[in-house]
């Protein structure tokens, strides 16, 4: 792939002449074909074209629509990074993203859509065409610029930070995935998009398929989700399924009435993966091979991986968690200190990561001290993101993930800095009140907000949706006569997490 390619999407193009009949993807219950989306995407790309200007970031306001994956491949052929923003979020986080990535284009499928707070920015309804008759021809790339796309994760000053993705980082993922001796996918494969497209999975699992002719299923973002999933699953005989682990604990009391034969390949991606809960899952998927990634946005999606086997997975999970696996081949991995310095063997310390799929710093440089130099075993001068998670060798030279070192937690894959979310409930209230996040009796983990002597007339879940995202929301608010301390004077979170299980 690499150096012959520009963009992630060329791929894509190539394939529209290669397999112009096949499907490309599949939503809204309707099939698309490489030569429909292709007529799509140039129309679209026409209309970005009309506007005259060079435009070096592109954002995409994201719904369930052929029109919005048809935008991100047009921005990304045109040779823009394309930045993907949530319709569901808050109108104050998206214009931070919009003002952070210098956004001067905007294009949406919805002009209900619109923000009409930004008078400087151009906001561009997309009008969409699958009709091959009306197929243009794509113009020259516009503007050739390095970043693929920009997404924005949680951050500790309460705003979103970006995380610039180049085409050359996205190269060198998809590399491990094209190489025959890791993975076999074929034209005929059907893959699974079951994420928002502001996560970063989205970008695999969207991408992927349309790189080798297949076929992306979009799981629409409605009704019950792990159901849908399932069902979709069940109905278009996926062959490739990349999950959060939290579906296979959803999907727990159905799993009798599950079977998969066609499954290739089932990965998992997104938070700790429970081995006996896998080993379950493994006899109703007895044809695939299943595979454990990790990875942090930084490092472009995934960047370590452990291919599940019953036995082997047994003896090297720790409290039943599968490990998080080997570097990616493009990838460097140290484990490192409260003093900075590497350390081996089975010691606990903070994973830092180097390489071709790694970023070297923030959008705007933001957060400089997440990212550090230093010598390696070899004596060569790297520089490291630091990931924040505490993580050790076993004896077969597998990364074991641990904990984290900081307050940031995961919901259903997404990473959530508990410090934003107090930052926003700040600005409701003065009472007293402390976030944690807590399995639930499905071992999932749930942001609860515990409030002492709450006097406030307002709804904190409500009010809460005008400033934070849905996922970031707490799922329960409970009242108390006082905060709990422990005779260290901390809060006494243990007794916290005995009064959640005790009402819920």
């Amino acid at each position: 792939m690499g150096n012959k390619k520009l963009t992630i999407a060329d791929s894509f193009l190539t394939n529209c002449t290669l397999f112009p009949n096949n499907n490309a993807i599949f939503i809204d219950n309707e099939y698309y074909t490489y030569s429909q989306v292709l007529a799509c995407v140039s129309s679209i790309y026409s209309q970005i074209i009309k506007q005259n200007k060079d435009f070096d970031r592109i954002g995409i306001y994201c719904t369930d629509d052929i029109q919005t994956y048809a935008s991100i491949l047009a921005i990304s052929i045109y040779g823009a990074a394309f930045v993907p923003l949530n319709s569901t979020f808050p109108v104050s986080r998206n214009i931070e993203i919009i003002e952070s990535a210098e956004l001067y284009l905007i294009l949406n499928s919805d002009d209900q859509l619109f923000q009409k707070e930004l008078k400087d920015r151009t906001f561009l309804t997309i009008n969409n065409s699958t009709n091959q008759s009306l197929l243009l021809e794509l113009p020259k790339r516009k503007v050739i610029q390095p970043l693929a796309y920009i997404l924005f994760t949680s951050g500790t000053t309460g705003k979103p930070k970006g995380v610039p993705i180049t085409h050359q980082n996205a190269f060198h993922f998809f590399d491990f995935y094209l190489d025959k001796t890791n993975f076999d996918f074929i034209e005929t494969d059907r893959f699974i998009q079951v994420f928002d497209l502001t996560f970063d999975v989205s970008i695999f699992s969207f991408f992927m398929p349309l790189t080798i002719g297949a076929c992306c299923f979009v799981s629409p973002q409605k009704g019950i989700r792990f159901l849908e999933i399932v069902k979709m699953m069940r109905d278009h005989q996926i062959t490739v399924s990349t999950l959060v682990p939290t579906v296979l604990q959803y999907i727990a009391k159905y799993i009798d009435q599950i079977d998969f034969p066609k499954m290739k390949y089932s990965f998992f991606i997104g938070d700790k993966l429970s081995h006996s809960i896998v080993s379950n899952w493994a006899t109703k998927i007895v044809n695939a091979e299943i595979v454990n990634f990790y990875g942090p946005t930084e490092a472009t999606i995934m960047c370590s991986y452990y291919k599940w086997q019953l036995t082997n997975s047994l003896n090297e999970s720790n409290n039943d968690i599968v490990p998080i696996g080997i570097p990616f081949p493009n990838v460097e991995a140290i484990i490192i200190n409260n003093s900075n310095e590497i350390i081996s063997n089975s010691e606990i310390g903070e994973l830092c990561l180097a390489g071709n799929q790694v970023v070297d710093s923030y959008l705007n440089n933001a957060y400089p001290d997440r990212f550090i130099s230093l010598k390696n075993e070899k004596g060569k001068l790297n520089k490291y993101y630091k990931t924040g998670d505490l993580v050790s060798l076993n004896s077969t030279g597998n990364l074991l993930f641990h904990t984290r070192k900081d307050n940031q937690v995961k919901i259903n894959g997404h990473r959530i800095e508990i410090i934003e979310i107090e930052q926003n409930i700040r600005k409701l209230t003065n009472d007293i009140f402390h976030l944690i996040c807590i399995k639930d009796k499905k071992q999932v983990n749930q942001l609860v907000l515990f409030v002492e002597k709450n006097e406030l007339k307002i709804d904190f879940t409500t009010q809460l949706k005008s400033l934070i995202p849905d996922y970031m929301i707490p799922k329960k608010v409970i009242i108390l006569d006082s905060i709990p301390f422990n005779s260290n004077s901390k809060v006494d979170q243990k007794r916290l997490e005995e009064i959640f299980h005790t009402e819920y």
